[in-house]
């Protein structure tokens, strides 16, 4: 008797769950363990921004002149898969960052030197 008085905690819905049998105690415990993961990955996303904005370099103007006009420079001795490599920066670089969609091959490219060397993809 004592046992049934001890008030049992609810446990959230798993991810794949039904809602349409579930009791409302449990749909509210699961809106509250959602809320939770979000709160916390907001917190790592501030993080993560933080240390982009304390890791980046700024680039000023004249840099950025000299970079498109290396860019500018195709060169006809150029390896045609770096041709391609070449067109799809200066695409890339006229397009706003939410809005970038990465050609295949470049895909390929860089899972291709990331198995070659991870260290390639490392700064330090």
């Amino acid at each position: 008797m004592k046992e049934s008085n001890v008030k049992q905690t609810v446990e959230p819905l798993k991810s794949n769950t039904s809602l349409l049998g579930s009791s409302k105690e449990r749909l509210v415990a699961t809106v509250q363990k959602q809320r939770i993961v979000c709160k916390e990955l907001e917190g790592r996303i501030a993080e993560l921004e933080k240390e982009i904005e304390r890791n980046s370099i700024p680039i000023d103007e004249t840099m950025e002149k000299d970079i498109l006009a290396i860019l500018a420079d195709g060169g006809d001795e150029v390896n045609p898969h770096v041709n391609v490599f070449w067109k799809q920066q200066r695409k890339l670089l006229s397009m706003p960052k939410f809005g970038r969609r990465y050609h295949p091959r470049i895909i390929r490219f860089c899972l291709s030197v990331h198995a070659k060397s991870p260290a390639a993809y490392r700064e330090r």
